[in-house]
């Protein structure tokens, strides 16, 4: 069986409610892609677990307002009454995700979860608040709090390190002091090739905010942290060193990239850029 078709098999059996199967077949088409893209190092069971959890994080983030009730109680409750987040909760509960990562891994990508959930939810309830004053001048470090939390960048940083290949008794101090550069690297990429079709309607990106912040233009924010990506992926070359790790990471950083380059979702392929085609094409996405 094929990546997707094992990510496929997965939600056959799962009780979505009755409009939930065709957007998540789309989802998984670009969750199969993300595993691949991202880890192509990790053993097979790794990617399904990382398709799966795509698949449900995105799912819920697209119908996050329908959801409210049940995000409020998500950590208080063992049966939330939307069948998605259910079928989520038992997921994350089940013994595929127990194995495919150390306990150090699991219990970080559940706080991400939680934390991701909750953000969810703070965004929706404060959504006047937001948009009238979020993240003063005089409380720099607020843009970065809530911009982790909701990326999952932690999940997904870690997902780098399957258990299998980076047992966590030998490995996890190896890798552990690259995580945070890692999660950085995740989430100012994501702002970087985001930007130009986020900014068509979304006035509250990463990239503005800081460009509030810091007083300077938006295109002036994209430029340093552009900037601040290369140096990223520097210092994190120069902690893993020559070993098959930063081989792995190398290709992790490549993928993630590559995979926002050629998506769908931005368009970059529009822009008459080489490079966001080239992506687009191993993507398997049609160019006109």
């Amino acid at each position: 069986m094929s990546l997707k078709s094992d990510i496929e098999a997965h939600f056959n059996t799962q009780d979505l409610g009755p409009t939930r199967k065709d957007p998540i077949q789309r989802i998984i088409e670009l969750s199969t892609h993300l595993a691949v893209s991202f880890y192509p190092h990790a053993p097979r069971e790794a990617q399904i677990t990382v398709g799966i959890f795509n698949t449900y994080v995105t799912a819920i983030d697209d119908i996050a307002d329908e959801l409210r009730p049940d995000l409020h109680n998500f950590a208080f409750t063992k049966a939330p009454t939307s069948k998605l987040l259910a079928s989520f909760t038992n997921w994350l509960e089940g013994k595929s995700t127990r194995t495919a990562f150390g306990q150090f891994g699991n219990d970080m990508i559940r706080k991400s979860v939680l934390d991701f959930i909750t953000i969810c939810y703070y965004k929706l309830d404060q959504e006047d608040n937001i948009a009238s004053s979020y993240c003063p001048a005089q409380a720099p470090q607020f843009a970065e709090y809530i911009r982790t939390k909701s990326s999952l960048a932690e999940a997904y940083a870690l997902f780098a390190f399957p258990e299998h290949i980076y047992p966590e008794g030998v490995c996890l101090s190896r890798y552990l002091p690259v995580v945070p550069d890692l999660m950085r690297f995740i989430c100012a990429v994501n702002d970087v090739l985001s930007f130009p079709e986020e900014r068509k309607g979304e006035k509250f990106t990463f990239v503005h905010i800081y460009s509030r912040v810091k007083g300077v233009e938006p295109l002036q924010a994209l430029g340093d942290i552009c900037e601040e990506t290369v140096r990223l992926m520097h210092r994190i070359r120069g902690v893993l060193g020559e070993e098959r790790m930063r081989g792995d990471i190398e290709a992790f950083m490549h993928g993630y990239i590559l995979l926002h380059l050629g998506t769908p979702r931005y368009k970059l392929y529009e822009m008459d850029i080489p490079a966001a085609k080239e992506a687009a094409r191993r993507l398997g996405v049609v160019l006109s």
